[in-house]
């Protein structure tokens, strides 16, 4: 609807704004440098199951450590390549 004139303006999560101005590179839809505010994300992991839990922190804090994270980031978020698969 922006791309369209139907609407000033998109509010949304990150990631669909950016795919939205990544997908659309000639629309001249842009994301604001700063959220506007910021909504906590989580796993849910049954507070029984301490072996998961564990198990999740320690991947995400090596992937954090490795900078696995940040090659994710730059790969979804950075590099517009696999847009062209989309359909």
């Amino acid at each position: 609807m922006v791309i369209s004139g139907e609407a000033d303006g998109m509010v949304a999560d990150m990631p669909a704004c950016v795919l939205a101005a990544m997908r659309y590179p000639d629309a001249g839809l842009r994301t604001l440098s700063k959220p506007l505010t910021v909504e906590p994300i989580g796993i849910a992991v049954s507070k029984d199951d301490a072996q998961f839990l564990n198990l999740v922190d320690n991947y995400l804090d090596a992937y954090g450590k490795m900078g696995v994270l940040a090659k994710l980031r730059e790969k979804w978020f950075e590099d517009k390549s696999w847009i062209a698969a989309l359909p």
